[in-house]
């Protein structure tokens, strides 16, 4: 075991050296992009999340197959804490753990999101509390002075330099999203804190000597105006991403989230759904018309995408069904159906856009079942036992022919299999 450890440590290494040239020959092999830690050749990576143990029940089930290519990495979150980093933690049925997950992908890449919601500290949304400290404790101009306090501003110091040693450990490439899918309304972030706290993450990244992070400005994707009128959440304004993005100097990569796909008014929020909803996830534009819109954006500013985040949610892969975004109403679907619509629709997109697509991170999680994400029978989106509306389970290996088909498209040439290489170390 010792030997197979330190011989995954090298070739982890040895990929993130590979990935982070900075030579001119790299940015050829890497496709020009002005970016860090991009997969070479034109490859993509794919990644699986979200939760420790669905991402070890996954590579269990997958080992099993003797040619189903293994995911180039794992998706994990993490708050702003002092120690503890690789410890486990469960928190309404979500695992979380590091350690595990490095074990089950030691040469895997990491795409992580760091949770800087005030709400997640206890702090009352509408200030950017916890972005504001981020600036103060790395030498920024602070947007909102009155929110400071000198003893969360300690722990916030700390907690930074804390967090990104811990990144640095892992050896391997870690995509860090600060401030997750930032313009997400219910985050209460406003765009000049982000902007701020996102150069002093970065600053600090850099003063740590943590090579192996690349930084990701990573986008909710909404599909409508904010009816508040708050300038920040006007999704379909012109200047919308300009008014968030904070800089090209900052910004390794571009991401965004993929929940609602090409075919969303199929299953996921049909007519009648939309209808029902008044405003709650009621797109005023195709989903796909808007993550065009961000590709369009990563393309102008040189740099490669990174679908962050991605789920065919409100489909059943246990039970084969789907129903509508706002309350648990299943109505039976066949497998191939389910990935007609979803999947191969998702897929297609990124062979489309291969050009700037390069890191695709698919969630699998059994939603329903976890308190934090759970739609109690008869409840309505937004209500406090239903908050974000019915997203199913999405568990791949839970439906054979989803299992057996997302094996047949991972068996693309462009995208990374490293599973020759953990075959040859035996793990």
């Amino acid at each position: 075991m010792k030997i197979r450890t330190i011989l995954s440590l090298f070739l982890g290494i040895f990929f993130l050296a590979l990935a982070s040239m900075s030579s001119a020959n790299s940015k050829f092999l890497t496709g020009g992009f002005d970016s860090h830690l991009v997969p070479p050749f034109g490859k993509i990576k794919f990644l699986l999340g979200q939760q420790s143990d669905q991402i070890s029940n996954f590579k269990q089930a997958i080992g099993a197959v003797p040619d189903y290519p293994y995911p180039s990495g794992y998706m994990l979150y993490n708050v702003l804490m002092t120690d503890g980093f690789w410890e486990r933690v469960e928190f309404e049925d979500l695992i979380t753990d590091f350690r595990q997950s490095k074990l089950d992908y030691p040469i895997g890449s990491l795409n992580v999101g760091l949770i800087l919601m005030d709400s997640t500290y206890g702090i009352p949304c509408g200030k950017s509390v916890v972005l504001n400290h981020i600036i103060a404790a790395t030498g920024g101009e602070v947007v909102n002075p009155e929110v400071i306090d000198p003893t969360f501003l300690a722990f916030v110091d700390e907690s930074l330099t804390y967090v990104i040693n811990q990144y640095k450990k892992i050896l391997t490439p870690v995509y860090l999203r600060p401030g997750y899918e930032f313009d997400n309304t219910g985050y209460c972030f406003d765009s000049e804190s982000f902007k701020r706290a996102f150069r002093g993450i970065k600053q600090r990244v850099d003063e740590l000597g943590a090579k192996n992070i690349a930084m990701v400005w990573h986008a909710v994707s909404g599909a409508y105006n904010d009816p508040s009128g708050n300038i920040d959440y006007q999704y379909l304004s012109p200047d919308h991403y300009d008014r968030w993005y904070p800089g090209d100097d900052v910004v390794d990569w571009v991401g965004f989230s993929s929940f609602f796909n090409g075919n969303y008014e199929v299953h996921q929020a049909p007519q009648w759904c939309q209808d029902l909803a008044q405003g709650f996830l009621t797109p005023e534009v195709p989903h796909r018309t808007v993550h065009d819109r961000i590709l369009d954006f990563a393309r102008v500013h040189n740099k490669p995408v990174i679908i962050a985040e991605s789920a065919p949610t409100t489909y059943d892969l246990k039970n084969n069904t789907a129903s509508c975004i706002l309350f648990e109403n299943p109505i039976p679907v066949t497998p191939e159906e389910i990935w007609e619509t979803w999947f191969e629709e998702y897929f297609d997109y990124i062979e489309a856009n291969r050009d700037v697509i390069r890191i695709v991170s698919l969630i699998s999680s059994p939603w329903q079942d976890a308190e934090f994400f759970r739609c109690a029978p008869g409840s309505f989106a937004s209500q406090p036992d239903c908050p974000i509306g019915y997203w199913g389970r999405n568990v791949i290996q839970d439906n054979p022919y989803i299992f057996d088909q997302l094996k047949l498209e991972l068996q693309s040439p462009y995208y990374l299999n490293p599973r020759w290489v953990y075959e040859w170390l035996g793990w």
